[in-house]
């Protein structure tokens, strides 16, 4: 599990920002719509949620976009 977070912390570095910064964007223009429950079920739900995109997001990039330069490190190197 930490060696699967090891290997997409830097995609997730990069996208967690703006997947929670879209989800309240969303929130907040109505295209979601809020729910009356408690705050900190809310967060945890906000927090599952774009954590969830976010994790996803970050595999998809180390897999079609980081892992081929990689490749090309590695034949390209001396």
């Amino acid at each position: 599990m930490l060696e699967f977070f090891g290997e997409i912390s830097y995609g997730l570095y990069l996208y967690h920002l703006l997947v929670f910064r879209g989800f309240d964007w969303l929130l907040n223009n109505g295209v979601i719509r809020r729910l009356q429950i408690d705050l900190l079920l809310g967060l945890t739900i906000r927090f599952l949620i774009c954590g969830g995109i976010a994790v996803g997001i970050a595999w998809l990039s180390r897999r079609y976009l980081e892992e081929p330069f990689l490749q090309l490190k590695s034949r390209l190197a001396p």
